[in-house]
């Protein structure tokens, strides 16, 4: 697709995130205040329970797929025609915060700026 060809494309999609960004908001502030490090893989289950929470009325089906020392969400449509199109989306959901951090550096807001572990790098990605 030419650059000029998907200008179009690019312009929509920012307008649609710009309406629901609030929404987006909201959800990376509710996978902030789950604790996820590194160091505990089980850690990883309850920022997975969330967004397939959302993601299964959308139409995806959700499952953990175990490997290696961790667990995986893995997401499909639950239709997609044979041969159809498909989209790869790869994120991580744990941070490298230990437990406890929430009690000494909460989520928090501060104007229009989110604070807090994992904000950034990757729940914000993952929202």
């Amino acid at each position: 697709m030419s650059e000029s060809a998907s200008a179009p494309h690019a312009a929509a999609l920012v307008a649609w995130l710009r309406e629901r960004s609030h929404e987006i908001a909201a959800l990376t502030e509710t996978l902030a205040r789950i604790e996820s490090p590194s160091t505990d893989p089980s850690a990883q289950r309850a920022v997975h329970a969330q967004l397939a929470r959302r993601l299964e009325p959308l139409g995806y089906r959700a499952r953990r797929q175990r490997l290696g020392d961790g667990e995986h969400l893995l997401l499909r449509p639950r239709r997609r025609g044979r041969g159809g199109g498909f989209s790869l989306l790869v994120g991580h959901s744990d941070t490298v915060w230990p437990h406890g951090t929430l009690a000494r550096m909460p989520v928090r807001t501060a104007g229009v700026w989110l604070h807090g572990p994992g904000v950034f790098d990757m729940k914000a990605g993952l929202a």
